[in-house]
């Protein structure tokens, strides 16, 4: 390139010649870049918010997924039904999810802890003779059956709401 056409460049370029220009021009760079940085922490906000989401949704999917594992006592599904109780949840559709399965699955364990105490007075009430048979324990055993068969009808009421809504924490 010859000297003359880099003068003539020069000459095309505008010049910001007094310093109010040069303020109003270094003020329009710095508003661009105020605007554009606020742009691109939304951005990472967002980001970070749906990133926030889909681990709180897969941390209640796995707690609530290990409560149905057979090889768990009932204490160890009591422990993990706390565990989720506690979970700190910022969605209320999750919220509702965890709420719904609580209720099933602590209705399940109820029916089962009830079943499993009837079942050896049941099995020993009726190694008895009719009529030994203690009216009181006969009542008790009743009771136990029936506070099982309540718990579960109870469970039934929240199975669809907990399993859709695990169903929808996949996605």
């Amino acid at each position: 390139m010859s000297a003359q056409s880099t003068m003539e460049d020069e000459r095309k370029m505008p010049r910001i010649g007094s310093a109010s220009e040069r303020r109003r021009a270094h003020r329009q760079r710095s508003g661009f870049l105020l605007i554009l940085a606020w742009a691109l922490s939304v951005s990472l906000s967002l980001v970070a918010c749906r990133k926030d989401e889909v681990s709180e949704a897969e941390r209640l999917h796995e707690l609530l997924s290990g409560l149905e594992s057979p090889e768990l006592s009932v204490a160890a599904r009591k422990e993990r039904l706390e565990a989720v109780r506690a979970l700190h949840l910022n969605e209320s559709e999750h919220r509702a999810v965890r709420d719904a399965c609580l209720k099933l699955h602590a209705s399940l364990i109820a029916a089962e802890e009830a079943t499993r105490e009837a079942t050896p007075r049941l099995d020993a009430l009726e190694k008895l003779p009719l009529e030994e048979r203690p009216a009181e324990e006969e009542e008790a055993i009743r009771q136990l059956l029936v506070q099982s068969r309540e718990a579960l009808r109870e469970a039934e009421g929240n199975r669809e709401a907990c399993l859709g809504g695990m169903m929808r924490l996949e996605r």
